[in-house]
C-alpha cells in the first residue's frame, strides 16, 4: 500500500493488523499505539478530520499525528485509544454496567457547546443526503433490516424517505434506518476503559440527540 512520506516516517516499520469492525469502506490499519485510516478523499473524509480537530480537549478522542492527502486518498494517523468496545463480551454480559456507561458517556457528549461546531449534520441535512443517495441509486438494499422493506414495512426507499419527511417528529427515533439507507452516515464507535469513555471514529455526525442511548443500546445487542 502506498503511504505518504510523512506517514512512513511516523510509523517506520511497525507491524500492523487490519481492523474489520464497522462497515466503512476505509482501510483501518492498527499499529501498537497508532491507528491509520485510509479512505477516498471526499467531503466525508474532510468532515471527519474537522470534527476530530474540533473535539480535541472537549472529549477523550484520539490525538491527531497528521492528516495527509495524496493521489485522491485521505490518510489520517491517530493515536490508539485503550479500552474495550462497548459491544465486547465483558460489557454485553453486564448490561446494567453498560447502560450506565453509555448514559454517562452520552451526557458528556450533550454537554458540549456546539455553537462553533464546524459540521452541520442535523435532521434536514441527513434527509437531504438520504434523498441524494436514493436518487443516485446508492442505497444498498442487501444491507437493511429484514422488516424494513416488506409487507409490514415500506415498499422501497423512496416510500420510507417520504414517511420520514411527513413524520419528522419521530424521525429522530428512526435514525438507525437512516444510518443504513444513506450508507455514509456513521455514528461514533465507543471504547470503555476503567469506567470512562473514549469516543472513536466521529464521522459525519453532530452532538448526539437524546435518542442516541436507544441507538447504542440496541446496536450493541445486535452486534
Amino acid at each position: 500500500m502506498f503511504l505518504p512520506d510523512k506517514i512512513c516516517s511516523l510509523i517506520a516499520d511497525e507491524n500492523y493488523k487490519i481492523d474489520n469492525i464497522g462497515m466503512s469502506e476505509a482501510s483501518v490499519l492498527m499499529y501498537k499505539n497508532k491507528i491509520l485510516k485510509v479512505q477516498e478523499y471526499n467531503e466525508e473524509a474532510e468532515n471527519e478530520y474537522r470534527m476530530l480537530q474540533y473535539l480535541q480537549g472537549k472529549l477523550p478522542v484520539p490525538s491527531i499525528y497528521t492528516h495527509e492527502i495524496s493521489y485522491g486518498k485521505s490518510y489520517l494517523l491517530m493515536s490508539k485509544c485503550a479500552g474495550e468496545m462497548a459491544c465486547s463480551h465483558e460489557y454485553m454480559n453486564n448490561p446494567n454496567i453498560l447502560c450506565k456507561l453509555l448514559a454517562n458517556g452520552l451526557k458528556r457528549l450533550w454537554s458540549i457547546d456546539v455553537s462553533d461546531c464546524p459540521s452541520d449534520q442535523g435532521l434536514s441535512c441527513k434527509l437531504a443526503k438520504a434523498a441524494y443517495n436514493i436518487e443516485n441509486g446508492l442505497v444498498d438494499l442487501n444491507n437493511v433490516e429484514p422488516d424494513t422493506f416488506s409487507e409490514r414495512g415500506f415498499h422501497n426507499p423512496t416510500e420510507l424517505l417520504q414517511w420520514l419527511y411527513e413524520n419528522r417528529y419521530v424521525t429522530e427515533a428512526c435514525r438507525i434506518i437512516l444510518t443504513v439507507d444513506t450508507n455514509n452516515i456513521k455514528i461514533i464507535h465507543i471504547r470503555i476503559m476503567m469506567n470512562y469513555f473514549c469516543f472513536v471514529n466521529w464521522i459525519s455526525n453532530q452532538i448526539g440527540r437524546r435518542y442516541d442511548i436507544i441507538y447504542y443500546w440496541t446496536n450493541c445487542f445486535k452486534t
